[in-house]
């Protein structure tokens, strides 16, 4: 399955908060990884915990893929998610957006798209 195919259900589910995280998760097997797609009513640009409070998620089903080491997992989710704003547009999570990040959920979250910039 194909990232967009995994998170457009997702996204039309949960549509009208105001944050969105992908939690990227390392599985056990080698160069395995998944992610997980969450929604709050609040964001704080000082406490990447802010994903911690999310009140919408896929749950457990995760979007499944593979890449060679966690940093370059990282590097090719994040253009997965910028490619997919970039074809859909942010509309597609809602009108009340204002942040989409990225990150390990041991880890720091990187911004996709930031209504404020």
């Amino acid at each position: 399955m194909n990232f967009e195919t995994w998170v457009k259900p997702y996204v039309q589910k949960g549509k009208g908060y105001i944050a969105y995280n992908f939690n990227l998760y390392e599985f056990a097997e080698e160069n395995e990884f998944g992610a997980e797609l969450v929604a709050s009513t609040a964001y704080d640009p000082d406490d990447d915990d802010w994903a911690c409070e999310t009140v919408y998620s896929s749950g457990d089903d995760l979007f499944e893929f593979t890449a060679d080491g966690w940093e370059n997992a990282l590097r090719d989710f994040l253009k997965m998610a910028a490619d997919f704003i970039e074809k859909e547009g942010v509309g597609v999570f809602g009108e009340k957006v204002e942040y989409i990040t990225a990150g390990f959920i041991d880890g720091d979250l990187e911004v996709v798209y930031s209504k404020k910039e």
